[in-house]
């Protein structure tokens, strides 16, 4: 049934900035899986491998990677077209609004919890 009906994936990439760390962040429309792997840089082969290994694992259980939407930057049409996925990017200083979302929405959620914490001191203060 899970196949039937979603078996075709939209899949929205993002980098995430926290700290100086950038983690590229996903999102499947249809069933709302959300991923995120840590990248040492935001170099494009970094991102690709990354990438690479997120549709494999799709693949792995039976599902198709037939969309992704993203930024410009990512220039999916290069790398992803020989294998049969269609990119729809973003014009500049545009978003994915579905990926930008949850992007702003894990952010403020992490900002609740650190604030509400029961401690003077965080590792995080300097």
């Amino acid at each position: 049934m899970m196949l039937k009906d979603h078996g075709m994936i939209t899949l929205e990439i993002e980098v995430m900035n926290i700290n100086e760390i950038a983690f590229m962040m996903t999102t499947s429309s249809a069933m709302h899986f959300r991923t995120a792997q840590i990248i040492n840089n935001n170099i494009m082969t970094k991102i690709m491998t990354s990438l690479k290994q997120l549709i494999n694992a799709y693949h792995g259980r039976g599902l198709k990677i037939c969309h992704i939407l993203g930024y410009r930057q990512f220039n999916i049409r290069e790398h992803m077209g020989p294998m049969g996925i269609l990119d729809n990017t973003t014009g500049c200083d545009e978003h994915v609004p579905e990926i930008y979302w949850y992007i702003r929405t894990l952010k403020e959620r992490t900002r609740t919890i650190v604030n509400n914490l029961p401690f003077e001191n965080t590792p995080i203060d300097k």
